[in-house]
């Protein structure tokens, strides 16, 4: 925890230098932009009435406070009533090796492939990016590029240890996940030996690849341990809190395949995910496109199967079409199969889910 104490007053003597470097005249008129999206499923799940569903929305306010300074502010809210900051942060542009430096809360670009819709591709998240990279962080980050060379180094409120699930509705399997522990909701929890450092090194557009490298470490919390002790196995003591990423990608035209490894190492429990995807966009008439993708994942904890689902294997397989009305509006349907390796005698959950969903963006 000390080298993450050092880092966090590194950053910090960084960001005042980088403020004051990059302190400005305020325009004589500041930009704003409004926008977002919202997501509207039938969403078809085993055991369950078909329903219609307001899944999503999304609203983002951006202000520009000069050529080099900007704010973001953003909010999701689920279903009519589950509210998330999304964005809050202050980004400064124009800083040495092409550098960026956002402070705040937004997505961890230091470790993995951000899962925005760009990489993603996918509506719903999968079971690999849930696990690892899905939720947001609250801290600081330093982003740069030089010539094919690409880097990001961040500081922030650690994850906890909590869960996601694989299957939407009353049928489905929780899984070990990193969670945000501050801004996902008022009030959360933020302990002081729960502090993270993460940082990725990639080269991009090499004759249409990508790769990077990525790592992060902290310590657990007492609540983390707890929460271990509890769901995987009670005599878990250490507090050891480390992942690795490798991540690659290649386009060529209308196609792009992608591959994503994340291992962790969590108290005593080793355990790692990986997922590929296949991604192509057909050609339909002039400015659309139809695009057809596949998603294989699986989440691979390193621990005899017992009778807790955070000791299973897990492994999603997706599929899905999108038609795009124009740029901003698209229809497109999933289909997500899961499959869990429960300890013999369990009853196999039937957690696979079909929707087709309505995404607009304004």
């Amino acid at each position: 925890m000390r080298l993450i104490r050092v880092l966090i007053l590194a950053l910090i003597a960084l960001t005042i230098g980088t403020v004051v470097w990059a302190d400005m005249p305020v325009m004589a008129s500041s930009t704003t932009k409004i926008g977002g999206y919202t997501r509207l499923r039938y969403l078809l799940l085993p055991h369950e009435a078909d329903t219609f569903r307001f899944d999503e929305l999304s609203l983002t306010v951006k202000n520009d406070f000069s050529e080099q300074v900007f704010g973001m502010v953003g909010a999701l809210v689920y279903g009519g009533s589950a509210f998330y900051l999304e964005h809050a942060y202050l980004g400064i542009e124009g800083l040495p090796l092409n550098g960026m430096l956002y402070i705040g809360q937004t997505r961890n670009y230091a470790f993995g492939l951000t899962p925005s819709y760009g990489n993603r591709k996918t509506t719903n998240y999968g079971i690999v990016s849930d696990a690892f990279t899905h939720d947001r962080i609250l801290g600081v980050q330093y982003l740069g590029k030089v010539d094919v060379v690409d880097f990001a180094a961040a500081v922030y409120n650690g994850y906890s240890i909590s869960y996601r699930q694989a299957g939407e509705g009353t049928s489905n399997i929780r899984f070990l996940a990193d969670r945000d522990s501050t801004l996902g909701t008022f009030q959360g929890r933020d302990p002081s030996d729960n502090k993270e450092a993460a940082a990725r090194i990639g080269m991009s557009n090499i004759g249409g690849f990508s790769v990077g490298l990525s790592g992060s470490f902290g310590r657990l919390s007492n609540t983390d341990l707890v929460f271990m002790k509890t769901n995987v196995k009670s005599d878990y003591e250490t507090r050891t809190k480390n992942r690795f990423g490798l991540d690659a990608k290649y386009t060529a035209g209308a196609f792009l395949a992608q591959g994503e490894f994340y291992q962790g190492k969590t108290s005593e429990l080793n355990h790692n995910a990986w997922q590929v995807l296949a991604f192509y966009k057909i050609p339909y008439v002039q400015d659309k496109t139809i695009d057809v993708y596949a998603r294989y994942g699986t989440i691979n904890p390193d621990i005899e199967a017992t009778t807790s689902s955070y000791t299973w294997v897990l492994k999603q397989t997706v599929t899905g079409i999108i038609y795009y009305f124009t740029k901003n509006i698209w229809l497109q349907t999933e289909l997500e199969f899961n499959t869990e390796g429960p300890r013999g005698g369990i009853v196999k959950i039937d957690n696979d889910a079909y929707f087709t969903e309505l995404f607009v963006s304004f």
